[in-house]
């Protein structure tokens, strides 16, 4: 069916008159002819009948005119829908960050780089693995998270360098280190947390394996937080990425220099897929931010 021939059809219904109706809609009086027959022909019913010069709905016809008046409207509403959430989405970025401070700092940067800009962030804090499946999902444009070799229809862009630091109790014997080589760190116990480092886990004990080293003993934390709290009440040294929130802990911070890593987060987002000017706008800027950035 037709969709322009159910416009035809209701204008038709109002004016009840072919010549008028043609004039309103700008088209000839043949075409409105040929569009109300081709529905007539199409239902089995007829939809007009004469009265006069003018023309009056049949009871099939006013039967018709209702759900076609209901179809319209619920045809235009979404329109209207539509439109208004694509314009506001045109102007939007929907980030998600495994590291919130990371994705404060992004933003904050372009919004000084561009202060005339009415681009609106929604900002999430994820794992990886949950901002990887949203990508894919479209259900957010830009993440900030850990690289995973897997996910081929995403780019990876590493963007923030992170520092692996080692926390302890300002009475442990290596407290008083300006920085720390793994194997030292190794004579004593050592807690690294698992579950809400992403990866972390894995990439620190690789460190340990790659120089031939193991802790005295180790233990696992769920949060970054956990590891902390133990580090502080002398259960052991905890080896995290650096984050401001240490600085809440009653803890020594020392960075561990030897062996050199590289621990990254990574601008991630879908390759083939389209982006508004907003996300495209904003990409660009956080490119140009590619290993300037350290949180």
């Amino acid at each position: 069916m037709n969709l322009q021939h159910l416009y035809y059809f209701q204008k038709l219904s109002e004016l009840q008159h072919y010549s008028q109706t043609a004039t309103a809609l700008n088209v000839s009086q043949s075409n409105l002819s040929y569009a109300i027959s081709s529905l007539e022909k199409e239902l089995g019913a007829q939809l007009f009948e004469k009265k006069g010069r003018n023309v009056q709905l049949t009871g099939d016809g006013e039967l018709f005119l209702e759900y076609v008046n209901r179809a319209l409207s619920e045809l235009e509403t979404g329109r209207d829908v539509v439109q208004t959430i694509s314009a506001q989405n045109r102007s939007a970025v929907r980030l998600a960050a495994f590291r919130i401070q990371a994705a404060y700092e992004l933003v904050e940067g372009f919004r000084n780089k561009n202060e005339d800009s009415n681009i609106r962030f929604f900002v999430h804090h994820k794992k990886s693995i949950a901002i990887l499946r949203d990508l894919k999902n479209k259900k957010i444009d830009v993440g900030i998270c850990s690289y995973r070799k897997t996910d081929t229809a995403l780019e990876f862009m590493p963007i923030i360098r992170q520092h692996l630091v080692a926390l302890m109790h300002a009475e442990h014997p290596l407290a008083d280190k300006t920085e720390l080589d793994l194997r030292e760190i190794a004579r004593y116990p050592v807690v690294i947390p698992n579950g809400s480092s992403d990866g972390m886990y894995r990439q620190i004990i690789g460190l340990f394996d790659a120089i031939g080293e193991k802790p005295l003993q180790y233990s696992d934390a769920d949060f970054v937080s956990a590891a902390a709290f133990l580090a502080s009440k002398n259960f052991g040294i905890a080896l995290v990425i650096n984050n401001p929130v240490l600085k809440n802990f009653n803890v020594r911070i020392i960075p561990v220099t030897n062996p050199k890593a590289d621990f990254h987060l990574y601008l991630t987002y879908a390759k083939d897929l389209w982006h508004s000017q907003a996300v495209r706008v904003f990409l660009d800027y956080a490119k140009s931010c590619a290993h300037t950035m350290s949180v």
